[in-house]
């Protein structure tokens, strides 16, 4: 009695457990009754060169270039031993080994602040800076509430100074103002861009010889 490999068709002896041509599991291979004398020479079979899969087509997990899993398009079932019977490959499913990377996609992301940079202007609530606040008189380009706030403050110029959160701080840039601005002691240079960072805070901006404005943080969500 012989084994008939259901890989390669390659006869083998009957206490084999892998063919001897192609290296095939023989645990369910075909058991043959045939005498040594009339059992014919194996030849290999001819060579099936197969198209690949059509862009788009159905494929399983495992059908991609490279992969350790079973690349067959229409794999066979899993008959419990988890190898598939013509690739000789790991079948893909559920208890595939999970990825042992030891990156955190959470790593890379920063910690989020706590707190945020407001403006304390006279008769409004603190106004977050956020993507940037335009102070001044203008109410074509600045918000109708902070213009309101400043009308009365006439040593305010209609576009006084551009406040801008960036990174761990923010960027003041005074826009040419009449009366100039000032953060603490020291006078902002026109259209300069000025850095300040958050250990500074709270820091008293002076806009023009009346107004003054408390730029501080407050815990936001």
């Amino acid at each position: 009695m012989q084994k008939r490999c259901v890989h390669c068709s390659a006869l083998n002896d009957s206490e084999a457990m892998v063919c001897n041509h192609c290296g095939g599991d023989l645990r369910f291979a075909e058991e043959v009754y045939t005498s040594t004398a009339s059992a014919a020479p194996y030849t290999d079979p001819p060579a099936v060169h197969e198209d690949p899969p059509p862009s788009g087509a159905n494929t399983r997990r495992g059908d991609v270039q490279g992969s350790d899993t079973c690349h067959c398009l229409f794999p066979p079932e899993d008959t419990g031993i988890g190898i598939c019977q013509e690739c000789h490959r790991p079948l893909p499913g559920e208890d595939s080994p999970p990825s042992t990377s030891s990156e955190d996609p959470l790593a890379a992301e920063p910690p989020r602040r706590q707190t945020v940079i407001v403006l304390a202007l006279p008769g409004l609530r603190p106004v977050p800076l956020g993507a940037g606040v335009l102070l001044g008189r203008d109410t074509t380009v600045v918000t109708a509430e902070i213009a309101s706030a400043l009308a009365p403050f006439r040593g305010v110029s209609r576009r006084h100074v551009w406040l801008v959160e960036e990174g761990d701080g923010l960027i003041l840039i005074d826009l040419d103002s009449h009366n100039g601005t000032w953060a603490g002691a020291n006078r902002l240079i026109p259209f300069q861009a000025c850095r300040v960072a958050l250990s500074v805070l709270p820091l008293t901006l002076r806009l023009g010889a009346r107004l003054e404005v408390m730029v501080t943080l407050e815990r936001g969500v």
